[in-house]
């Protein structure tokens, strides 16, 4: 859910198009390359559940600190 709200934000402050390429990637890119990596060694549902709390993390944080720098260089 603060995925959403911190990319709603950063299209309110003009940026639409790196929100966008953050979120296929965080959501879409790492996602198959750990399903061919992680998920192809250890091959258990665990490693599938991880997954998804990884890709959420990183996303969220590449989402949060993509705003703080915009919001940041807009404000000066």
């Amino acid at each position: 859910m603060k995925n959403i709200l911190i990319t709603g934000a950063s299209r309110g402050i003009g940026k639409s198009i790196p929100p966008t390429i953050i979120i296929i990637l965080g959501s879409c890119v790492f996602r198959v390359i750990w399903f061919y990596t992680v998920f192809a060694h250890f091959q258990t549902i665990s490693s599938l559940y991880l997954l998804y709390i990884f890709s959420w993390g990183i996303t969220g944080f590449a989402e949060v600190l993509f705003f703080a720098v915009s919001f940041r260089k807009i404000r000066t």
